[in-house]
Parts: C-alpha cells; structure tokens; sequence
C-alpha cells in the first residue's frame, strides 16, 4: 500500500537516494500500521516525517556535543595561557581533562589604585586585572527542544493512529453486526 504523501510530497530532499530512504521508512511504518482512509494515512506520514526529523537531529546532537566540549577546552585554555597563577592552573588542568565551562567572564579594570602622598589626582596603579565574560549560545539546547517537539509529534501521531483504528474497527464490527 502506497500513501498519497499529501504531507510529504513537497519535501526536498538533498539527494534522490535520501528520497529512497524516506520513502522506504514511510513504507515499513505503512506495512506496518496498515492505514485506511485520509486519516489513517496522514498519522503515519507524521510519524515518519517525525522519525525522519529525529535521525537527522541526533547526528547535530553528537557534532553540537563534539564542538561544545573542543570549544570548552579552547577558550579555557585560551584565558588562562600566559597567567602562572594557580586558580589559573587549575582550570587549565580541569580543560585538559575534559571538563566544559558554562559561563566565560571577561572584564577590564584596574583595582587597588591609590593616591599618591595625597596629593589629588596623582594615583599609582597597584593591579591591573583583565577578567573575560562571554555568554556563548549553546547549540546543545536548541537541539535537545527539537528532538522533545519531534518526540512528541511521533507519539502524538501514533497515538491518534491507534485511537483512529480502534474507532474504525468498532464501526466495522457493529456494520457487520447489522448485516447479520
């Protein structure tokens, strides 16, 4: 049994063999949940576009989880390079053991400036200290609310599929009652 793709037929796909991929999916869900009528039909071709979607948003979760952790090491690295100080050498160690940072300060100033013999105006610089802060958008997050969206989707379908197909063979089995 074929579907009329009435959801599906306008997606472009990159390449005529992920076509074939796609169509083999909407397929094996067809062969399997055997849908009659629009309905029926629409639910499943949910459920595949909702599985489909899911393939391709666990391979952006691995290489999202992948840059995460080699931009964590950089830019923990990165801030604590030249410095000798200890704090500093503790968070180069916790970079090259794998740990990933959550929050990235990064601030200008001059601390500890005092005056001079008290005379107004004239001030010595006691520290100077450079501090980095940067909040970097986190691909991580994005695609963890796709995958729960395209979750839901799949089991919202499956579900209105199965309730679906339970009403339709009710109806079925009372008209074969009545022929009787």
């Amino acid at each position: 049994m074929k579907l009329n793709s009435f959801l599906t037929r306008k997606i472009a796909f990159p390449d005529e063999q992920t076509k074939k991929e796609f169509d083999g999916l909407l397929a094996d869900l067809t062969k399997y949940h055997r849908p009659v009528g629009r309905d029926e039909e629409t639910q499943v071709e949910i459920m595949g576009l909702s599985l489909w979607r899911l393939r391709e948003l666990y391979a952006w979760e691995f290489v999202e989880i992948s840059r995460r952790s080699k931009a964590s090491e950089a830019a923990m690295l990165a801030t604590t390079a030249a410095s000798r100080d200890d704090r500093d050498a503790a968070i180069r160690e916790a970079a090259e053991q794998g740990w990933q940072i959550r929050e990235l300060i990064c601030r200008a100033g001059i601390r500890g400036r005092e005056e001079e013999d008290g005379l107004p105006g004239d001030m010595t610089d006691a520290t100077a200290n450079v501090v980095v802060e940067a909040k970097l958008a986190d691909g991580i997050n994005l695609v963890l609310r796709y995958k729960n969206a395209a979750l839901r989707d799949y089991y919202r379908a499956l579900s209105v599929l199965l309730t679906l197909q339970r009403e339709r063979r009710e109806l079925e089995g009372e008209v074969a009652d009545e022929e009787k």
